[in-house]
């Protein structure tokens, strides 16, 4: 990849320093690949000035928003609810999708559009699952949309309700294949952990009968680091609390509500199945988290809360970064230290040792594995400690 782009360098120099060429977000190419350049397009309807709006525009790799001079973008008629779809050619857990708006004009007609997921195409790709929707529609905008590891063959974009002109300048799909890289390539995970879903199920049983007959004892455990914070004091503010934060997937198993923000909802509480305060992703090959402070600091401990009911073991190893890069979506930032602590309901402190940074992952390297936390928080170094 380093050569392709040393190679391409000199052409691409002009439109680089305006942030117009190749990817929209180069910085989501280093875990996944654009599974939308090039693929089959399609939309609503075809905006009749010299059929220069084609669905096809939106793929082909060039993030200039000016529509109508450098002809790269796509355009509908005013149709009602119209809608663009790209063509995957088979199913992928969707990660993020990026959608460039136009630049020269016109901006506001993609506000509220929808990002949908799913394995229906044509007019029934408004069938398809909701991911996010399009709220910053100034000229040029790029939008970032979640899409939390849902499958589909087909990503959509819709404008709902109204009458309007649908055109986007690029969009670019991230994802996977999680099972078959993990099943086919690293099988000894999931054989490993075969063995224990029936422990595993029987303890669920237990602890929500446990739950529902032991109020008094969940209470004097709130008491003890399980309700808001996971207990540490003296820091200062936790930088990390409902901040932005992604992940690599999510495990749609127990249903879709395991999201990246559980981590930083301020409840430090462990069971997964009885109170879904933590995240969880798919058993990915080296899965990864990640928080947007928004802006740098000089990050001196983060707390990882790690699961309580079952499955400690999946956290070992699991590396803490901190940095201003999402390369790799944070994974070659510097490494402030590895978690050893793995045992039910573990809290790890990390010390990070002043490490500038904006974002801070969690990556567990080299292995298939669920990546599973209950609660993230984030300390900055004390002013007088800098």
């Amino acid at each position: 990849m380093i050569q392709i782009w040393m190679a391409l360098l000199a052409s691409m120099v002009i439109l680089v320093g305006h942030g117009e060429a190749w990817s929209c977000k180069p910085e989501l190419q280093g875990h996944f690949r654009n599974l939308a350049r090039g693929r089959p397009a399609f939309q609503s309807s075809l905006y009749p000035l010299h059929n220069i709006g084609l669905a096809s525009k939106a793929v082909d790799g060039n993030c200039n928003g000016d529509w109508y001079n450098i002809k790269s973008c796509t355009h509908t008629n005013r149709d009602y609810e119209p809608w663009w779809y790209v063509d995957l050619g088979e199913e992928y857990a969707i990660a993020t999708v990026v959608v460039k708006n136009r630049g020269d004009c016109c901006g506001e007609r993609l506000q509220g559009a929808q990002i949908r997921v799913g394995n229906y195409g044509g007019n029934d790709c408004k069938s398809n699952f909701h991911c996010g929707t399009i709220t910053d529609t100034r000229a040029g905008s790029i939008s970032t949309i979640s899409c939390y590891g849902f499958k589909g063959r087909y990503v959509s974009i819709i404008i709902p309700n109204r009458s309007e002109w649908l055109h986007v300048c690029e969009v670019e799909v991230y994802g996977t294949k999680e099972y078959s890289q993990c099943r086919k390539r690293l099988a000894s995970c999931w054989v490993s952990s075969e063995p224990s879903i029936s422990k595993i199920t029987s303890s669920i049983f237990l602890l929500m009968f446990a739950v529902w007959t032991g109020l008094l004892g969940l209470a004097l455990l709130a008491g003890r680091g399980e309700g808001q914070s996971c207990g540490v004091n003296g820091y200062g503010p936790n930088l990390a609390r409902g901040r932005p934060t992604y992940q690599s997937s999510i495990y749609l198993e127990h249903g879709p509500d395991l999201l990246s923000g559980k981590a930083v909802d301020g409840i430090c509480q462990g069971d997964v199945n009885a109170y879904r305060s933590c995240t969880h992703t798919s058993e990915d090959l080296e899965p990864w988290w990640y928080v947007d402070l928004g802006r740098q600091f000089p990050i001196d401990v983060v707390i990882v809360k790690n699961r309580g009911d079952c499955c400690d073991a999946r956290l070992r190893g699991a590396e803490i970064h901190v940095g201003d890069s999402l390369v790799g979506h944070g994974k070659f930032n510097p490494l402030c230290e590895t978690i050893q602590e793995t045992s039910l309901g573990a809290i790890s402190t990390i010390r990070c040792q002043g490490l500038p940074g904006r974002y801070v992952s969690i990556h567990i390297p080299v292995r298939c594995e669920y990546l599973t936390l209950c609660e993230v928080e984030v300390y900055a170094m004390k002013p007088e400690c800098l």
